[in-house]
């Protein structure tokens, strides 16, 4: 009777783990982009959504993830995440970064999209170029050339 009890709790714990909504490290040159079905080589581009119930998608690009993001029930997404363009292959939530386009950095899908952590690096970057810098509830609904 004792063994059937933590054989039980055991299965439990595995069912609870699996679920988790917790980021997953891009492997880049291995994983591939779940929209474009690139190879994900950019790490200063990349993103990933976590959904509630802890799939992961990885994406090449911001753009990308838009995209999916399009498609996906709102309530389904747990975590969305972002690789600080200024600390290559760092995710952040996208929640708490800053975006910007501007010509001067391309990213791989031709949006010349990225996203930072620290807002105040943004004229560093860019310097005198033409640029849109938005939050992310702007991002989600401007409209991508």
């Amino acid at each position: 009777m004792h063994f059937i009890r933590q054989f039980w709790l055991f299965i439990a714990l595995l069912y609870l783990s699996a679920c988790s909504v917790q980021p997953k490290k891009l492997e880049y040159g291995v994983d591939t982009c779940i929209n474009c079905k690139m190879t994900i080589v950019d790490s200063k581009h990349a993103a990933q959504i976590v959904t509630t119930k802890g799939k992961v998608y990885t994406f090449d690009a911001v753009e990308c993830m838009l995209q999916k993001m399009a498609i996906l029930p709102e309530e389904k997404i747990g975590l969305v995440l972002v690789c600080d363009y200024l600390n290559p292959g760092e995710l952040i939530r996208a929640e708490d970064a800053r975006f910007f386009i501007t010509e001067r950095v391309p990213s791989p899908m031709g949006a010349n999209l990225s996203a930072v952590s620290d807002h105040g690096a943004i004229p560093g970057i860019v310097q005198n170029d033409e640029v849109q810098i938005l939050n992310w509830e702007e991002l989600k609904s401007f409209k991508l050339n």
